[in-house]
């Protein structure tokens, strides 16, 4: 006779060499008690067992293992003992670190069962509305880098209709102050609260407009502008006239590439050495401020180069004087921040000066070339009102490079006041440059704050 659940045998009252017995439950304990196999993939006999260890047979089992698939077999005085498992059997896969349960069938991963549960906490309580609860300083969220992950990390928030949400809402002491996502249609919204109660949108993204952004207060924003008519030598200007140095030329679209098909206003300089090229503001219209709430600024300036030669300068940004740029190094101009390079240069730098000495050049790597070639650059700097720092954001629009970072040292003194400028000189060569105006877009920043928010 043997138990019913493990099988072990039992001693008959008048059994003789009792101890025969007594020494198989024993084995079978050692076997089945406190379950963890080496591999549960293999599925014949291992070369050199070792006393005791135990597997589970895999499918198309052969050799002493034939006809054995899905037991247990353990080895033991120099065999195998095999065990048939029950439904609800345990055993843990040291090759895999896995929980396994026997299912009646085969053996599968015993934590499955976490599939299709209805609520679950993790140190907090869930509930119906909230099936899904966790109470923790962080959570971490991570790309698989295990094949087959991907090493993308995307969380998905669907809703079944346009007219429901699908959003986050962002709380203080369980009252909520924020709300963003898809709120009541397919727009994406930036809800702000005061009382929990009454929410108003401060950034509406427009679904069917192609990604267009709507800010709110965007009225009350003081645009500086200037916008390249196309095939003409007009260039618009809005809240900031501009002083053009050398010939505007006028240049037709094409479908070559981004610089081509955009567009432009050329600013080509004369054939005399030390000529320059370029625009500027004709006023200083933006600060860093000095005072809670004074100054700050944003900037946007796409610029590109059409004729470039060995001995020319560049520059773009913002510059203590209305004055056109001359013939002199960009480096000796102070209270400037911007993009630019000097002669025999190979790379843009980001130049940084304040009221006295030279300015800070950094250059933002090969992926930003001076050599013309039809690249288009668009250059980002904004700084919050009474700023200690102006962040910076440069992109080869063509190809994609980017350079980011954040300034605090050898910046435009505070209360200097700046202005756009985008120049060009040839330096030494007796050869026109070209230099190509995109678009330029500015705004004060006090009351609002910086539009850019770069970084």
């Amino acid at each position: 006779m043997t138990t019913a659940n493990l099988g072990l045998p039992l001693i008959e009252a008048s059994q003789a060499q009792k101890h025969v017995t007594h020494n198989e439950a024993l084995f079978s304990l050692d076997g089945l008690v406190q379950l963890a196999v080496l591999s549960s993939a293999l599925s014949a006999p291992p070369s050199s067992p070792s006393e005791g260890q135990r597997w589970i047979v895999a499918a198309s089992a052969s050799g002493a293992w034939a006809g054995k698939s899905g037991q247990v077999a353990a080895y033991y005085d120099g065999d195998w003992r095999f065990f048939a498992p029950n439904p609800g059997w345990l055993a843990y896969d040291l090759s895999t670190q896995t929980l396994l349960a026997w299912s009646g069938a085969a053996w599968v991963n015993a934590l499955a069962a976490f599939q299709n549960l209805p609520l679950f906490g993790v140190n907090t309580t869930a509930d119906s509305s909230r099936r899904l609860s966790v109470k923790s300083d962080n959570v971490l969220l991570s790309n698989d880098d295990v094949t087959p992950g991907s090493g993308h990390m995307r969380v998905t928030i669907n809703k079944s209709a346009a007219a429901k949400d699908a959003g986050l809402i962002l709380q203080d002491n369980w009252n909520s102050r924020a709300l963003l996502g898809l709120l009541g249609s397919d727009d994406f919204v930036v809800k702000l609260t005061p009382d929990a109660a009454n929410y108003y949108a401060g950034l509406r993204g427009w679904s069917g407009l192609h990604g267009r952004l709507d800010l709110k207060d965007a009225r009350r924003r003081q645009p500086l502008q200037w916008s390249p008519r196309p095939g003409s030598t007009t260039l618009d200007m809005v809240g900031l006239g501009a002083t053009l140095t050398g010939t505007a030329t006028a240049v037709s679209l094409s479908a070559g590439n981004l610089f081509l098909s955009s567009p432009r206003l050329d600013l080509v300089s004369a054939a005399t050495s030390g000529a320059s090229a370029g625009v500027s503001g004709s006023a200083l219209t933006l600060w860093r401020g000095n005072a809670a709430s004074l100054g700050g600024f944003y900037l946007l300036m796409r610029f590109g180069i059409e004729w470039f030669q060995t001995s020319c300068r560049l520059f773009a940004g913002l510059y203590g004087s209305a004055s056109p740029i001359g013939n002199v190094a960009p480096s000796t101009l102070l209270n400037l921040i911007g993009v630019g390079f000097e002669s025999g240069d190979t790379t843009l730098s980001l130049l940084t000066n304040d009221g006295s000495g030279v300015a800070t050049k950094t250059s933002l790597g090969a992926g930003f070339p001076t050599t013309g070639g039809q690249d288009l650059y668009e250059l980002l700097v904004s700084a919050e009102p009474n700023g200690d720092e102006i962040r910076y954001r440069v992109e080869r629009l063509n190809s994609g490079d980017v350079a980011t970072g954040v300034v605090s040292s050898d910046l435009p003194v505070a209360t200097q006041f700046l202005t756009p400028h985008l120049w060009m000189n040839n330096g030494s060569t007796a050869a026109s440059v070209n230099v190509a105006l995109f678009q330029m877009y500015a705004e004060p920043a006090a009351l609002l704050g910086s539009r850019g928010a770069i970084g």
